[in-house]
């Protein structure tokens, strides 16, 4: 029988921190931020929290990010 279940532990996590926030040009829904996750690796990253957050609660925030997504 075929185990069906995802293998959950590939998955990279790791604790980022928001360094620049802005609003997409062209959206109403997302903003863009420039995210470090450490080593002087910057992650460019675009959510969908716009309507949920504003950008001052964003910036200097700290996230979890799946850095081992392809772009």
């Amino acid at each position: 029988m075929k185990d069906d279940t995802p293998n959950i532990s590939k998955i990279n996590l790791v604790v980022g921190k928001i360094i620049k926030v802005w609003e997409m040009e062209g959206s109403d829904n997302l903003y863009c931020e420039h995210i470090d996750i450490g080593n002087g690796e910057i992650r460019n990253i675009a959510s969908g929290l716009r309507q949920f957050l504003p950008i001052d609660q964003m910036l200097n925030a700290h996230v979890i990010v799946v850095a081992n997504l392809l772009p």
